[in-house]
């Protein structure tokens, strides 16, 4: 499983229009594909964010979800639905932590 202390956009570039396998019940999962890996940093944080586009008969609530990816791996991240239209829905994951001095 990837370390979230540790995580960083880089880890996605490589991954974009890939799918991930979300969990959304114990037998329950949903394709997933990453669209978007976007830079959010400064002075003092690191922060990026990543956005996710699932198909429409797939709705499903904010909240943590385990995804896995065949390079990527295994990983929980916090979802919020941001967007919908007619290619899909779509979900944000945002990561932030302070920088070390």
């Amino acid at each position: 499983m990837i370390d979230l202390q540790t995580l960083a956009k880089a880890h996605f570039e490589e991954h974009l229009h890939t799918y991930f396998k979300m969990h959304v019940a114990e037998d329950v999962c949903v394709d997933l594909e990453l669209i978007e890996s976007e830079d959010h940093s400064n002075d003092h944080i690191d922060s990026f964010s990543l956005i996710f586009k699932a198909p429409l008969k797939h709705a499903f609530p904010q909240g943590t979800y385990k995804l896995e990816h065949l390079k990527v791996g295994t990983l929980h991240l916090f979802l919020v639905p941001i967007k919908k239209d007619a290619d899909g829905l779509y979900y944000q994951a945002i990561s932030t932590r302070l920088k070390k001095s």
